[in-house]
């Protein structure tokens, strides 16, 4: 989920597949899943969940590009899709054929400025939420003559 990718360390076999798409996509919809349930204001929580639905589509879509254009199999095309999606990039799956690149082109500028756009709304929540306690103590603080004394 860090994205560092370095490249020695490359799953090895469905199995190691599947554990890190699974990793990757289960720890972005818990984050999702955790700030959502705590979101404040309904424009905010509805920008974030349109926003994640936006990404599970290109996930879906890139999956299935990679299964019928470029004849990969399920796992292999959801881990070339989590790869590239959080920029993990192991190295292992590229894209050779023409189709496969120009696709990918337009793919990856979307689908990374989505995840890019989901973490961002989820960061407005947050701040959000922090603003809205904050304002709410200001506005409960009950001032005392010794408060505005200590002013002058």
């Amino acid at each position: 989920m860090t994205t560092i990718g370095y490249g020695d360390g490359v799953p090895n076999g469905i199995f190691s597949e599947v554990l890190v798409c699974a990793f990757v996509f289960a720890g972005i919809v818990l984050f999702a899943l955790i700030i959502l349930s705590k979101a404040v204001e309904q424009r905010e929580s509805y920008k974030c969940g349109k926003m994640l639905i936006v990404l599970l589509l290109l996930i879906l879509l890139g999956a299935v590009h990679q299964v019928t254009i470029g004849k990969m199999a399920i796992v292999d095309a959801f881990f070339c899709v989590c790869a590239t999606i959080t920029t993990l990039g192991c190295g292992k799956k590229s894209l050779f054929s023409r189709t496969r690149r120009s696709f990918a082109v337009y793919w990856i500028l979307f689908s990374t400025i989505s995840l890019a756009l989901f973490f961002l709304y989820v960061a407005e929540l947050r701040i959000e939420r922090r603003l809205r306690a904050l304002l709410k103590w200001v506005l409960a603080f009950k001032m005392t003559h010794e408060d505005l004394e200590a002013q002058a």
